[in-house]
């Protein structure tokens, strides 16, 4: 496996050394989800995340990006999804106590459905303030200091963002 440094890391930059094959969408996943691993227990940042899954795509990307034509701009890349947005399969929580059993979403959200059409590995959802109605995003913590929030509805995709646990996050 080849190293990656999450902390300098940027979309661009990681759309860039996939390009040039510096290294892996396998790679890259990997490292963000060990990344997660670490960070997680006192983050909180996300909701639910399919680990699995977004291995399996990464080298669904790896061998598409094989293919000699131009990849989809976003190929690969690792991204978080507030949880407002239906992801298909999964449930939309809003983190409210009222939607903790509601059926799983039938069809992607249009931004969601965009990212996925472009080539984006959604790694799963991140915390946001019940029905993203204020600011405070518990338990979501600040990754540069956990005792204080990320601030914001869509905390939890700023803080997967700021800890380097994905490269972007959909937020409203």
């Amino acid at each position: 496996m080849t190293s990656i440094d999450l902390d300098a890391l940027t979309l661009h930059g990681a759309m860039v050394a996939l390009e040039r094959r510096e290294f892996s969408n396998v790679d890259l996943v990997r490292a963000m989800l060990e990344r997660m691993l670490r960070t997680e227990p006192s983050l909180h940042a996300w909701v639910e995340v399919d680990a699995r899954l977004s291995m399996e795509l990464a080298a669904v990307a790896d061998r598409r990006r094989q293919i000699p034509r131009p990849p989809a701009p976003l190929l690969g890349i690792p991204l978080g999804v507030k949880d407002i947005f239906d992801v298909a399969g999964k449930r939309t929580r809003c983190n409210a106590r009222l939607r903790d059993n509601v059926p799983v979403a039938a069809y992607d959200s249009d931004a969601v459905h965009a990212l996925r059409r472009d080539g984006a590995i959604l790694l799963g959802k991140t915390v946001t303030q019940p029905y993203a109605a204020g600011v405070v995003s518990a338990p979501a913590r600040n990754p540069w200091d956990p005792s204080r929030i990320p601030g914001g509805s869509s905390g939890g995709s700023a803080a997967a963002v700021a800890a380097g646990t994905c490269l972007g996050a959909l937020g409203s």
